[in-house]
């Protein structure tokens, strides 16, 4: 517990270094574990070294529960995908749906990975599948409604899922922008 309030200490200062050295000192078999993970990704991320942050969270996902992996997975994700290893990202996130196979967080950030790939039919299918589990999901509606005006189809659908969405974020620029679309 120590070691965890000083490294929170020194988190919220942006004193880096002595932060992680007491994030280090956290055990797997603490309640505190996962999050000391989660604050050394973010400090690791925050840096640009996205190798560091790749090993702790590798490491991590192996001495953590499947519940605890889902809060993990999200930013192994994302520094794979910073690494460009999108199959790696894709993997990861195909464990997580396994565990969770009805976490729309992890179906979106899939559909995302395969929009970055150019599997369009695939991400679609992926944010539908968001929206049928959690039809008031902005960034999914977004999603639809910009890629079905992009393509010129179902443009009223469109624009209703993008005003719905901006219903939600109504300053998010992207939705924003979509809308203009």
């Amino acid at each position: 517990e120590i070691a965890y309030a000083t490294a929170i200490v020194y988190y919220e200062k942006e004193n880096t270094e002595p932060a992680l050295e007491n994030f280090k000192k956290i055990r797997p078999d603490t309640r505190f574990y996962e999050n000391a993970l989660i604050h050394m990704a973010i400090i690791y991320y925050n840096n640009n070294d996205f190798d560091s942050g790749i090993a702790v969270l590798e490491d991590g996902m192996t001495r953590v529960a499947d519940s605890e992996k889902l809060s993990l997975i999200p930013y192994l994700s994302s520094f794979y995908k910073e690494k460009e290893m999108i199959e790696e990202a894709v993997e990861v996130i195909k464990k997580g749906l396994l565990i969770d196979p009805e976490n729309t967080e992890l179906l979106f950030e899939l559909g995302v990975i395969y929009d970055r790939q150019d599997k369009i039919d695939l991400a679609v299918e992926q944010m539908t599948a968001v929206l049928e589990l959690n039809p008031e999901h902005p960034d999914a509606l977004n999603y639809l409604g910009y890629t079905y005006a992009d393509k010129g189809i179902k443009l009223d659908e469109a624009e209703t899922m993008i005003k719905k969405a901006l219903e939600q974020k109504p300053d998010n620029g992207y939705i924003i922008d979509s809308l203009g679309w």
